[in-house]
Order: C-alpha cells, then structure tokens, then sequence
C-alpha cells in the first residue's frame, strides 16, 4: 500500500502487517495525521532551505580556494585522524591547513575547536566539495552518504546555518536558534 502526501511524501506501508480496520483507526487518529503533518513541513523546511545552503557553501569554498591558492584536487595526505586541537598534524601538499584556518573562522565555536566534529568531514574532498566543509558545522554523526542537502536532515540544515558565520549576513543573529529549539 502506497500513499501521497501533498504530492511530495511517499510512504510506503507495504512492510505495516496490520488488518484493515487498525489501519483505518491509526488513519483517523488526529495524532496520527499530525506525525505526518510534521515529517511532511520538516521534508518542506530541508527542501526550501537546502538550496540556499548550498549556495551559500559553494561560494564559501570558492573564496577560500581562491584567498589560499588552492587548486580543486582531492587531497591524498589529510584525513580527519590528521586533526588536533583545531591543528592538522602534518605537511599537507594541498595546502589543506590553510584551509582549515578559514573554515574554522568562520565556525560559531571556532574559538573552541574541540566542539567541531571534524569526523563528520572528509577532509581530503574540501577542495572540490563544498559539502564536505558544510558538515563540519552540523551535528556529530553526519555519513559519508550525506552528500548534499537532500541527504541531510531538516536538524542538520538548522544547525549549519546556526553554527556558520557566513548565515548571519542573510538571517537575523540568533533567529535560527529559535526555529532549533522551538518546543
């Protein structure tokens, strides 16, 4: 069984083992259509801002290759092991701490960056992925599959567009905290 939401959300109910009748009760439940309701204007809120944020991440990328001279190549030394204390701990080729440099800059905690979770980041894709820089301003736990806003959840958009400085040019200081923590 498959249903359509508002023509964007599709769920899939098929793997539900439940008889008709509690399907037709669960449906008619006010909580139960509100559940949908909010999984529906979190998929809104991620698709409405992803772009933006993405946008915005591009350009970032771009002026901080260009300031640093830095070609889009991947990196072959760094990787997230290779950071300490905000530091990368060896000799890059690829100029990857200069990088590090700025995108730290512009982190909400880059005075503390042990509160970065460089372990979100390849850090080797900085230079030719702008993502790769954005997920270091979200939460812990970002995969390698997240690899744009269409693969990232609602929460971590929020919280990249809380914890980087270069947001606060487009949205009010403090506002996107409000949308976070709303209850």
């Amino acid at each position: 069984m498959q249903f359509c939401f508002a023509g964007t959300l599709q769920v899939n109910f098929s793997f539900i083992e439940m008889s008709s009748c509690e399907l037709q009760k669960r449906w008619q439940s006010d909580n139960y259509k509100n559940y949908l309701k909010v999984i529906e204007a979190l998929n809104y809120l991620r698709d409405g801002l992803g772009p933006f944020s993405e946008h915005v991440m591009l350009d970032f990328q771009s002026e901080i290759l260009i300031k640093n001279n830095v070609e889009p190549r991947e990196c072959t030394t760094c990787s997230s092991k290779h950071i300490k204390k905000g530091k990368l701990q060896l000799e890059c080729s690829n100029n990857c701490s200069k990088l590090l440099k700025d995108i730290l800059n512009e982190h909400k905690s880059g005075k503390n960056p042990m509160a970065v979770y460089w372990k979100n980041s390849q850090i080797h894709k900085w230079s030719v992925d702008a993502w790769e820089i954005a997920k270091l301003y979200m939460g812990r736990g970002q995969s390698e599959d997240n690899n744009g806003p269409r693969t990232s959840d609602s929460a971590a958009i929020l919280q990249l567009l809380s914890n980087c400085k270069r947001y606060q040019i487009f949205i009010p200081c403090g506002e996107v905290d409000k949308v976070r923590y709303k209850t």
